[in-house]
């Protein structure tokens, strides 16, 4: 929304000028025939007994200094640092606020939550009325300014609205939402070092791409690069092969359908195709040979078919996509009702094809990327990868 809709409006006096719109006052040390951008009061974090005066993208917000400086928060100090020869702190007037290079978004969400009432904040325990964006801001900028017991309880009501990755989910916000929260979440995830949001995160990306053709993959890529996320570049480029159409020319040559990524990421993905096709053949023969050691079992008989089955599509390389082939199996023995299955060897053969599913997805970085040097593999963490692309 834009900043001048959210900014609070009230009755001009003597102190305000009009700028265009009726009742919207400026801030008074700006002279609206130099300033382009005044100063706006914010509609609702401008308070009149308020005692800090603050300047977050050209609005103006007057708060209450014992929330700010509470919990040993950043505030602390910067509230009490003089400016200049003056006596007063910073952020005492309108004429000296304190100036925050901060989103205007985030900010505000730093204030809901300094001055949210409890029922306010037991509202986000419940799905039909958390506000998710809202959450990732107050995660964000809680950590900034070091509010730590809102940055812990952010990060726990974030982990309870982030349910397990299935097609049942797919309502759930970060599936919905622009490009851009997606990656603020992950971003702040890392940030936060809070591992298990920043999984979810990618994972719901990885879906996004597979079930949107028109999502971007060089986005993901370039994001991907960005933070270092090897494990989850590795991931992208798997789900890219898997999207690609391969086009049957008259000649004996065989081309790719096009896309939107850079040259390096091209020849990055070549190189993991001509890699995972070499790989295969050994997968199909060691996923046999992590399965249950009870050869009684009913689980190896059920996998032994689905085996079966797998290793007659490896015929066509080009399309073959196991964790695709395993997914769609998965969701077959989830539809069966339980009456007709050994629920025990059920559940053993669902958490082999998992396991399954874990070995390629952790190995795909190496395939597309390189394998890191043998000194930074025995320290490398997700957040490390080899090759820029």
């Amino acid at each position: 929304m834009d900043v001048q809709d959210q900014a609070r409006k009230r009755q001009r006096t003597d102190s305000f000028c009009n700028i265009g719109e009726p009742n919207v006052p400026v801030h008074p040390s700006y002279d609206s025939s130099n300033a382009s951008h005044p100063a706006l009061y914010d509609e609702t974090y401008y308070k009149p007994d308020g005692d800090c005066v603050i300047l977050v993208e050209g609005v103006l917000f007057k708060l209450h200094r014992f929330l700010l400086a509470r919990d040993s928060s950043a505030f602390a100090d910067m509230l009490n640092i003089p400016t200049g020869d003056k006596e007063d702190s910073q952020a005492m007037t309108e004429e000296n606020p304190l100036v925050l290079q901060d989103n205007i978004k985030n900010f505000r969400a730093l204030c809901w939550i300094l001055y949210a009432l409890p029922n306010d904040i037991q509202k986000q325990n419940k799905k039909s009325h958390v506000d998710f964006p809202r959450l990732i801001s107050v995660l964000s900028i809680a950590n900034k300014y070091h509010f730590d017991s809102h940055e812990q309880w952010a990060g726990h009501m974030l982990m309870k609205h982030c349910p397990r990755l299935d097609l049942e989910n797919r309502e759930h916000f970060l599936f919905n939402c622009p490009i851009a929260d997606l990656q603020e979440f992950i971003h702040v995830s890392d940030i936060v070092d809070m591992k298990k949001l920043r999984t979810f995160g990618e994972g719901v990306w990885i879906h996004r791409l597979k079930d949107q053709p028109n999502e971007s993959t060089a986005i993901a890529l370039d994001f991907g690069h960005k933070l270092g996320l090897r494990k989850f570049l590795g991931r992208v480029y798997y789900c890219e092969l898997s999207r690609m159409a391969v086009q049957k020319e008259r000649s004996a040559a065989s081309l790719f359908s096009d896309n939107d990524m850079s040259t390096a990421q091209n020849l990055a993905l070549y190189r993991g195709f001509w890699s995972l096709s070499r790989y295969w053949p050994q997968f199909l023969t060691k996923g046999m040979e992590l399965a249950c050691t009870k050869p009684d079992h009913e689980c190896c008989k059920d996998l032994g078919t689905f085996w079966k089955d797998l290793n007659k599509l490896f015929t066509e390389p080009t399309q073959f996509d196991p964790i695709r082939e395993i997914t769609l199996y998965l969701q077959e023995l989830h539809e069966c009702p339980q009456y007709e299955v050994d629920l025990e060897a059920r559940s053993c053969l669902e958490a082999h094809l998992l396991k399954l599913i874990k070995m390629i997805e952790d190995s795909c970085a190496e395939h597309f990327l390189g394998p890191l040097p043998q000194r930074e593999a025995s320290t490398a963490n997700d957040n490390t990868y080899m090759l820029s692309v």
